[in-house]
């Protein structure tokens, strides 16, 4: 089921690899104009390029992740592609190695040296909730 989502992955409606190397495809574009400075709230999901889900706040009553930014409490290339998005946008974010867990990855759950996919939806920007 996860192969076949993934599979029907909406066309982007602008893709950019940031000079980091973290891609950014824009399946919904935000209001063009409130951009994170401190925070964002926002629902995710979290692949391993095979498809396999790691974390994810979809489901039954989940509340929206809070990410805080310029505290190092997420993994860089997070960060990065989270400060190209603004408030109400949807997206996917290919995380290279990296700029994520690295070469120690997450016991159990992330392998060593793997590239990570994320689709967010930024819910809540510096305190300001998406219409």
């Amino acid at each position: 089921a996860v192969r076949a989502e993934l599979e029907a992955a909406p066309t982007p409606l602008r893709e950019v690899e940031l000079p980091s190397g973290v891609r950014v495809r824009v399946l919904e574009e935000g209001d063009g104009k409130t951009f994170p400075t401190e925070f964002v709230e926002a629902h995710l999901v979290g692949r391993l390029l095979g498809g396999c889900v790691f974390e994810s706040t979809e489901g039954k009553g989940q509340p929206p992740m809070r990410m805080d930014l310029g505290r190092n409490s997420i993994i860089q290339g997070m960060e990065l592609g989270l400060r190209a998005l603004c408030l109400g946008a949807v997206a996917e974010l290919h995380i290279p190695a990296r700029l994520g867990y690295m070469h120690v990855g997450v016991p159990k759950v992330v392998p060593p040296n793997t590239d990570l996919m994320f689709q967010v939806e930024l819910v809540v920007v510096d305190g300001v909730r998406a219409p």
